[in-house]
């Protein structure tokens, strides 16, 4: 997307960008038109060409992993609360017959756990 900016760091790419149509006093400041992209790790803007490279997309993996890594830590942690409530609820109303809330939340938490093994190893 091209943008007025300044380029900030020539090695990372990182760039200060005009948001706005001011474009005469982008120009006063000395920023010119580049080919820029924002960031999905740390949405900043970057020169385009920097960010398409191996290195930036496998950092953007290794982040979103992350992210959904506390995600699952996230809900695990509810559900154990919810399962420990759970103990002393009969069974579901709208579950399946004779399943009962502790079940129902085992479930979910074995399925959470298996997707972050998965995502861990």
């Amino acid at each position: 997307m091209l943008k007025y900016c300044k380029i900030i760091d020539n090695e990372t790419g990182l760039c200060q960008v005009g948001i706005g149509t001011n474009y005469e006093f982008y120009k006063s400041l000395g920023m010119r038109e580049l080919d820029v992209t924002e960031s999905e790790i740390d949405n900043q803007w970057y020169l385009t060409e920097k960010l398409d490279t191996e290195e930036y997309r496998t950092k953007l993996q290794t982040t979103q992993k992350e992210e959904r890594i506390y995600e699952i830590k996230i809900e695990l942690d509810e559900l154990d609360k919810k399962r420990i409530r759970a103990i002393c609820e009969p069974a579901l109303k709208d579950g399946e017959a004779g399943e009962t809330w502790l079940e129902y939340y085992n479930k979910q938490i074995s399925d959470l756990r298996k997707e972050l093994t998965e995502l861990s190893s």
